[in-house]
């Protein structure tokens, strides 16, 4: 299972995967850095989540969409995913790519909930993110923070 939440500058997500019951660290990063900067994160079938993650890194091409496992947006596995397209426009999409704008702060996944609350609360993303993967089954690791524009520090190097 998986969170990812923007709140309009960075995106989070947990760093953790799941397979029968058994946690291990994710060997990809769960957000991808489009090749123009903008950031998407996926949450659902694992499978889909690399293969959008894969499409993202090569410059999300409309006209070619990726491959899915689920092309329904019934199935319980069907992903929908977070775009944060530039600062304070994010929009949301699902497994048929269709995609449209969402307010902002956005949560998707497991314990979105629970997130909504902290940040409507006043919790800094980051803090946020770390509070619910530490009180959400099914989620877990660090979290995994991306800005949409690099820290001048991050520039430096």
């Amino acid at each position: 299972m998986t969170i990812i939440a923007t709140d309009g500058l960075c995106m989070v997500a947990d760093s953790a995967c799941f397979q029968n019951d058994l946690m291990f660290p994710c060997v990809h990063p769960k957000i991808a850095r489009a090749p123009d900067g903008t950031l998407v994160g996926a949450s659902g079938a694992s499978g889909d989540g690399v293969v959008l993650r894969e499409w993202v890194r090569r410059g999300m091409d409309f006209e070619r969409p990726p491959e899915l496992s689920f092309r329904d947006t019934a199935a319980d596995r069907s992903i929908l995913w977070l775009w944060l397209r530039g600062e304070n426009d994010v929009h949301m999409g699902d497994c048929t790519m269709a995609h449209w704008p969402v307010p902002i702060p956005t949560t998707i996944g497991r314990g979105g909930e629970f997130m909504n609350g902290l940040l409507s609360a006043g919790m800094p993303l980051s803090e946020a993110v770390a509070l619910t993967i530490l009180r959400t089954p099914y989620l877990g690791g660090l979290p995994q923070i991306e800005r949409l524009r690099p820290a001048l520090s991050e520039v430096a190097d």
